[in-house]
């Protein structure tokens, strides 16, 4: 058990992690309040031209041996994900369906957020300059959930549902979709 951060630990190279995913592989890890978080990944077993042509994936969040979320239509970090997310991926958390959605990188931070719809709930992943703030608006206003602090996320004080949807963000790294594109440039 963790003091409630999560801390999540990669466990293949990155290029491996990068590229389309074979047969189940466990790929990640993370300590959290509620035990060890196993991040599995694998190939889509639906075979429409969709399915086969953008090399969609199956991913697991296992915690104490039960699966807790599963995502159907993932694709592998990268350029891959980018364009799912675009559009929107889709799954259970814990028997609930949801969506989510990034906007693609912008230089505005107001623009740049991921989000998980549950049912009438959204939970967002926001950029707020530096800072990065989850939080839920079920009834119009916002929330405020956590915060990132000292680049690391803490779940205290979150239910099971807004705990595994930080988990997921944390172990898929879907906070790239928070950064800046900027960070991308190299001086010449």
């Amino acid at each position: 058990m963790s003091d409630g951060f999560v801390e999540p630990k990669r466990l293949v190279s990155q290029r491996e992690w990068g590229d389309p995913a074979g047969d189940r592989k466990l790929h990640a890890v993370a300590q959290t309040s509620m035990g060890e978080a196993e991040l599995y990944r694998r190939r889509s077993t639906a075979q429409d031209f969709d399915a086969r042509a953008n090399s969609l994936e199956n991913w697991e969040l296992v915690i104490g041996g039960e699966i807790k979320v599963t995502v159907r239509d993932a694709a592998a970090p990268g350029i891959s994900l980018q364009k799912r997310m675009r559009t929107g991926i889709h799954g259970e958390i814990l028997g609930v369906e949801f969506r989510a959605q990034a906007a693609m990188r912008n230089v505005m931070s107001r623009f740049r957020h991921v989000d998980f719809t549950l049912g009438d709930r959204v939970v967002s992943f926001r950029a707020h300059g530096f800072r990065r703030v989850m939080s839920s608006s079920g009834g119009g206003v916002p929330v405020v959930l956590t915060q990132k602090r000292k680049g690391r996320w803490n779940s205290t004080g979150l239910d099971e549902a807004d705990s595994l949807v930080l988990v997921l963000f944390v172990l898929a790294e879907l906070e790239f979709f928070l950064d800046t594109p900027l960070g991308d440039l190299s001086p010449i």
